[in-house]
């Protein structure tokens, strides 16, 4: 019996060595299970902070296409206004060219009437002048009494 109790207290020793063993790798698998969890935890952080950035990110993109999009249509409203205004550009140069173009009709009748009139006048002077020395040569009494022949008309092109 001696022998099994002696074998018993070995076994008894070995079984202890076993559990301490066992106990020794539960702890460093604990402590392992802990690392991983802060690292997981420390993952799903930064995960999460790379989500926000990446919405962040997104909004900011969506805001700067809404930007772009505003300017391009900003940029084809201005684009229309400006052809408008080509438009009107034009319009204007063709009237003042017609204008012009008018004027210089109209200043070439007035030349034409101001070298007519400017004879007219010449011709009255003249026939006033005649006049006058009708007057001289004519007796008195018969001056008062003489009412020379109208001349014909002349003709006058008025435009």
């Amino acid at each position: 019996m001696g022998e099994l109790l002696s074998s018993v207290h070995s076994m008894v020793v070995a079984l202890r060595r076993l559990v301490g063993a066992i106990r020794s790798a539960a702890d460093e698998a604990a402590a392992m299970a802990s690392e991983i969890s802060a690292s997981t935890e420390e993952m799903s952080a930064s995960t999460q902070e790379m989500a926000a950035t990446s919405q962040d990110l997104s909004r900011r993109a969506s805001e700067q296409a809404q930007l772009v999009r505003a300017a391009a249509d900003d940029a084809a409203r201005i684009l229309q206004i400006a052809a408008t205004l080509a438009q009107g550009a034009d319009e204007a140069v063709r009237r003042n060219t017609g204008l012009s173009q008018l004027a210089r009709k109209h200043k070439d009748v007035l030349d034409q009437s101001t070298v007519q009139l400017a004879q007219l006048a010449d011709e009255v002077a003249k026939g006033a002048a005649r006049r006058k020395r009708w007057r001289r040569r004519l007796p008195r009494s018969s001056a008062s009494s003489y009412r020379p022949n109208p001349s014909p008309r002349r003709r006058t092109c008025w435009r």
